[in-house]
């Protein structure tokens, strides 16, 4: 590549930059800003804020590198073209293709930045900030857990596994405990939901209680849950989505296959025998990921189709719980 090819690359890098400056500087205000109404509580000081702020910047320029490496580059080749220098590389020959060859150089540039963004830099900080400000404004509070979340309120231990939306969770666990830590009960619920005023429902919950020799067991659509447990600490190790990378996002979506598997086939059998392939056709490259496994006896044609549907390696929403949720919302068939 010659001078005026890495010129007219270096004016677009640095257009774009200068915009990126500008976005991040006016989204690191909105964001302390919004955090004016956090400031105070429990041990969260404006120190914390800002160091929140910080790390969250990392994930708001994968969010805004797009639309600023459009306008950078508008900026840019208007700048060059305000100059007549456009004009002068025409004139000493520079073809329009290779204006897009340069252009395109550039933009695989900050193709290459995005994808280390999104993968590698933006998720694990994000995870950070979000756990250095819950537990400033938690510090009362027992929490564990990686891939799921186990806490503790008093004499009662929660663990969630799933989250399906902002305060919706599932795989929910309840375990009751006396003051001297005898377990009093276990209850499982299919999901939970928590308001903002931390009140918890229990939908579907099925609790076996423990007393003298014998043992309960007590069912009930709808239980409502006493405890001062927020959304926001326990959507700590329960990562959102969105918040994953390409790989851990297959990795979601792979799991999720898995479980809807795992209410029909025999136990032992389930497993992902294929992992982010590319399969290549007309007009895509699509990663795709298998997950097979034996049916039970009983199990009929019908019960394993609506078991996996609709296709979660395409949509990657869990399947039972994304149902409940739409007909909540739609109220009628």
């Amino acid at each position: 590549m010659g001078v005026l090819g890495r010129y007219m690359i270096r004016t677009v890098l640095g257009y774009t930059a200068l915009v990126m400056i500008v976005l991040l500087a006016l989204g690191a205000l909105f964001m302390f800003i919004g955090q004016q109404d956090d400031i105070g509580v429990g041990n969260y000081t404006a120190t914390q804020a800002l160091l929140f702020v910080a790390l969250n910047l990392p994930s708001y320029l994968f969010q805004l590198l797009p639309v600023a490496a459009l306008i950078g580059s508008l900026l840019g080749l208007g700048n060059l073209a305000r100059g007549s220098e456009l004009v002068v590389m025409r004139a000493a020959g520079v073809s329009t293709l290779r204006f897009c060859g340069w252009l395109g150089a550039a933009g695989l540039i900050l193709a290459v930045l995005m994808v280390g963004l999104g993968e590698f830099v933006a998720p694990p900080l994000e995870k950070y900030a979000r756990q250095l400000k819950v537990f400033s404004k938690n510090s009362q509070f027992s929490f564990a857990g990686n891939r799921g979340a186990w806490l503790r309120d008093g004499d009662t231990i929660i663990s969630v596994q799933q989250q399906s939306a902002g305060s919706t969770y599932g795989g929910v666990q309840v375990f009751r405990f006396d003051g001297e830590r005898r377990l009093l009960s276990v209850g499982r619920a299919e999901s939970a939901r928590v308001d903002e005023e931390n009140r918890w429902q229990l939908e579907g919950l099925v609790e076996t209680r423990f007393g003298n020799n014998r043992t309960e067991v007590g069912r009930s659509p709808l239980y409502p849950l006493r405890s001062t447990l927020s959304a926001d600490l326990l959507g700590l190790a329960v990562v959102e989505p969105e918040s994953l990378g390409v790989r851990d996002l297959r990795a979601y979506i792979a799991h999720l296959e898995r479980n809807d598997l795992g209410r029909i086939c025999r136990g032992g059998t389930v497993e992902v025998d294929e992992f982010m392939t590319i399969e290549t056709y007309a007009t895509v490259h699509h990663i795709v990921s298998n997950v097979r496994g034996v049916l039970r006896d009983y199990v009929t044609p019908g019960q394993a189709i609506a078991a996996v549907f609709p296709g979660g390696t395409i949509t990657g929403c869990p399947k039972v719980r994304c149902m409940g949720l739409l007909a909540g919302l739609e109220g009628e068939p």
